[in-house]
């Protein structure tokens, strides 16, 4: 017969060893976490010097969250009720960013706005896509602005995401007189905050072709999870206070990314018809009706989806698709046109966007 005694340690061994592994596990995370600054002034990621302004008064722009090129058409994604972490492997992935960059090669543009950028991370095979889209652009400035970084993240448990290196990578024709990170408010409790993402907004100062005014051409991509939209909230209440501030100071502000909110005007069923089950739409927000400041406009192509839900991967006609990606000018930029590009979420589970507009000086 066992002693109690011996059972009772045993037991003890039992219990104790997988919460000490766990505790060390949040210290190593704790101290390996990546705390930004609240504002960061960034130096160009690429040698090219860029054309030193513009030469008139209409500007083209484009963005397009890339999706670390993993959550290509035949992905899904755990937190959007999939079970993947990473891409389907490295194979996909280099024929993902060969399919993303042939279509950016297509596209001219003075600005290019991307999100969802892995420089290092082995959800996508550690493919450096900076560098591969650097590639295409050798004579345009570029900046990176970091908004995930961690050296491990856990989940999910049967594939970990594991090592985490990513942000939004801005490129633009001419050479920019300032490029800085803001550091969007709000954060997830701990210790999710340690494995989530640091949002941020890249603002980056122009010269334009008026006196005295400068043009702002910001890089955004909001929080998605945050079941409520709460962190979203406080992200679109910083960046309203900031780009008001910009426009009030008589400036050209442009803002272009991955919003993670319903646009203004696009009903939740815009696109039908769709099979997603209402459990996993958990994540659908909406920019609120009172947000948009007077004479700001939105501009997307309200005839095509920019992204798709991930619980499983997309066919069409089944996954919800809407509209969250796309611009927002304010009263002294007008819209000539904005066009989406309806690539079937071959590459990304996001499509991307393109605006022309005119700078009224």
């Amino acid at each position: 017969m066992v002693p109690v005694k011996k059972i009772l340690l045993i037991g003890g061994i039992v219990i104790a060893v997988p919460i000490a592994v766990f505790l060390l596990f949040l210290g190593f995370s704790a101290a390996t976490a990546y705390y930004p600054q609240p504002l960061e002034i960034l130096g160009p990621v690429s040698t090219a010097a860029g054309e030193e302004k513009m030469d008139g008064d209409e500007v083209d722009l484009f963005t397009w969250n890339i999706g670390y090129a993993g959550l290509d058409a035949l992905a899904d994604f755990f937190l959007d009720g999939g079970t993947m972490g990473i891409a389907r492997g490295r194979d996909a992935v280099l024929k993902n960013i060969e399919g993303i960059t042939a279509l950016v090669r297509g596209v001219q543009s003075d600005f290019y706005l991307f999100q969802e950028v892995d420089v290092n991370s082995n959800r996508s095979f550690h493919l450096d896509q900076l560098e591969v889209l650097a590639g295409i652009f050798p004579a345009y400035p570029a900046w990176f602005a970091v908004n995930y970084r961690v050296a491990f993240v856990p989940v999910p448990l049967s594939s970990p995401m594991g090592d985490v290196y990513s942000g939004l990578l801005s490129f633009s024709r001419y050479r920019a007189e300032q490029s800085v990170r803001y550091q969007l408010p709000g954060e997830f409790p701990f210790p999710q905050n340690l494995y989530q993402l640091k949002r941020c907004a890249n603002f980056i100062t122009f010269e334009s072709p008026f006196k005295g005014k400068k043009l702002i051409v910001v890089n955004v991509h909001l929080s998605a999870y945050d079941e409520g939209g709460f962190l979203r909230q406080q992200e679109l209440d910083f960046l309203k206070e900031k780009m008001q501030e910009f426009y009030t100071a008589g400036h050209f502000v442009i803002l272009g990314g991955d919003w993670n909110n319903l646009f203004p005007g696009v009903m939740d069923d815009l696109f039908t018809p769709y099979t997603t089950d209402q459990k996993y739409l958990f994540w659908v927000q909406r920019i609120p009706q009172n947000w948009t400041p007077a004479g700001w406009t939105w501009a997307y192509d309200s005839k095509i989806p920019t992204v798709r839900t991930d619980e499983k991967p997309y066919v069409a006609g089944e996954n919800y698709t809407t509209i969250i990606d796309g611009f927002l000018l304010s009263p002294n930029v007008e819209l000539l046109e904005a066009k989406g590009y309806d690539l079937g979420f071959k590459h990304s589970d996001h499509n991307p966007v393109s605006a022309r507009v005119r700078l009224k000086g």
